[in-house]
């Protein structure tokens, strides 16, 4: 058997040695070529029919990596075409009009402009008017609006948005030089009259279809062949917040915009295979479906071996405890490591017989400061070292502010969309959760608590004039916090008095 060298030497480590140039599994997983083939050939060969690719599969598998890759080669090969991204889990309620807002932000991310969404916005302001009748609607109450768009120039004409005489008022627009709208004035002249007769539950099902013709008109004048493609990623999220009505019904409005849409390409991450041919037997022919399996034994191996794993035995029980899932074998190599760096010989007994043991094992090896201050970091969705060292002190985890850096050695921590901030595999994050739950519910409420005065500290002084990215993400942590706690007459009085910023930070922040 190998046995590692624990010479004084071995801790002059060198700087660049393969296991530290070691891809995790969970990314290394996106080079199996058979789903990027998949990809690639349903974008080469789509033409203006419906086509709806998903990749389904347990958690930690590597789909969300999946996702990324695609979106990076996509961009790549083709730097000007309109792409979104929308992941559910993210979302505060994984509403259809918030999703809509969402969608849209992402592709003028992507094409860096702005696409016109002119008979959407009137559709979502005349139903906003129609649930509220009573209450005048301004500009600054539809945070997605910029100046000069249709419904901003209707309120600075009206001073509210009008529920009768709509088509007259866009007439009078026109009339009045608005050449911009001259264009297609004819095709939503017929739209707005049918806007303004709905009622407002007839018109929320409709938001979808004027979103979708919203954007057919801006890929049709631009002429994109395969006019975008459109990202869903943790699929199941749309059932686990949203809990009432039958499967089918909870994605309705996906299926809508997706019928509307013929010329997106739609790829769909998820846990379970889509059953929407029980809606209509005719969505057989427009959705592929992959399940993403375990990772092949051989893959296993070779991915053990390049972060130094030697011992064959090892190797052995790591890849039947983990049954190849590329979150287990990341979290086994990160056990590996820690029974290293205390100077002990791993054995094959030391890893997990099943993926459920994984996290058990991984923990025992972790000093108390270290288990301590990754159960108080599971608990927000991302943090930054000014979050770190306000819950380390606080709780008096015993971690050195100074070795900051080195939690980052584990895999299951990941940078946070490009900026200093960090996060942990989802489902790591779980356990860790559920542990602290169990042992100590009283400190994962204070923590829960400390976290939630953290963010809202940050909205003391917020200006609706200028918010900016750090209260945005304030406004979405203190509420994902305060849901936590399930007590929902606090949630109701913080939230009604910060309703508007959160309508303003769902419109942008994705």
């Amino acid at each position: 058997m190998f046995e590692p060298d624990f010479s004084p030497e071995k801790f002059l480590e060198p700087e660049y040695t393969p296991e530290k140039f070691c891809t995790n599994a969970s990314k290394q997983f996106t080079d199996r070529e058979e789903f990027q083939a998949a990809f690639h050939r349903v974008l080469k060969e789509k033409g203006q029919g419906h086509k709806v690719l998903v990749y389904y599969g347990v958690g930690g598998i590597g789909k969300t990596s999946l996702l990324t890759e695609l979106r990076r080669q996509l961009k790549d090969l083709d730097p000007g075409k309109p792409t979104a991204l929308i992941d559910f889990k993210e979302l505060i309620h994984c509403a259809q009009d918030d999703a809509l807002f969402i969608l849209r932000e992402s592709l003028n991310q992507s094409i860096k402009g702005r696409i016109p969404f002119p008979t959407f916005d009137l559709a979502f302001a005349v139903h906003k008017k129609k649930l509220e009748p009573h209450i005048p609607i301004q500009i600054r109450d539809l945070p997605f609006l910029e100046e000069g768009e249709l419904v901003a120039d209707i309120i600075d004409m009206c001073g509210d948005v009008p529920v009768i005489g709509l088509v007259p008022k866009f007439i009078k627009l026109v009339t009045k030089g608005q050449t911009k709208y001259e264009q297609w004035a004819a095709n939503i002249k017929e739209d707005i009259a049918i806007i303004e007769k709905l009622d407002q539950t007839k018109l929320v099902k409709l938001l979808p279809y004027y979103w979708a013709k919203d954007l057919k008109r801006y890929l049709n004048r631009n002429q994109h062949s395969v006019g975008a493609v459109i990202f869903f990623d943790t699929y199941e999220a749309l059932w686990e917040i949203k809990k009432q009505g039958t499967i089918l019904e909870q994605d309705k409005w996906v299926r809508e915009l997706i019928i509307n849409l013929p010329q997106i390409l739609w790829v769909i991450s998820g846990r379970e295979k889509l059953r929407w041919v029980e809606d209509k037997a005719e969505w057989a022919k427009v959705l592929e479906q992959h399940l993403i399996g375990s990772l092949a034994k051989g893959d296993a191996e070779y991915y053990l071996d390049s972060c130094g794993i030697r011992e064959k035995d090892i190797r052995y029980a790591i890849i039947e405890g983990s049954k190849g899932v590329p979150l287990y074998l990341d979290i086994s190599v990160d056990t590996y490591r820690e029974i290293i760096n205390r100077q002990v010989i791993p054995t094959p007994e030391d890893f997990a017989k099943t993926p459920k043991e994984v996290f058990t094992r991984f923990i025992q090896y972790l000093s108390l400061a270290e288990l301590a201050t990754l159960k108080i970091l599971s608990i927000p969705r991302s943090w930054d070292y000014s979050l770190f060292a306000e819950l380390v002190a606080q709780f008096k985890t015993g971690y050195p502010f100074t070795e900051y850096g080195n939690l980052f050695r584990f895999s299951f921590i990941s940078q946070w969309d490009g900026q200093l901030r960090w996060n942990m595999h989802d489902l790591m994050r779980q356990s860790l959760v559920d542990n602290i739950q169990q042992e100590t519910p009283i400190v994962f409420k204070e923590v829960n608590e400390s976290i939630f005065e953290y963010f809202n500290r940050q909205l003391e002084a917020i200006n609706i004039k200028n918010i900016s990215e750090n209260e945005k993400l304030a406004l979405t942590e203190a509420f994902y916090q305060l849901e936590l706690t399930k007590e929902y007459d606090k949630l109701f009085t913080w939230f009604s008095g910060k309703a508007f910023f959160l309508k303003v930070v769902v419109s942008g922040i994705y």
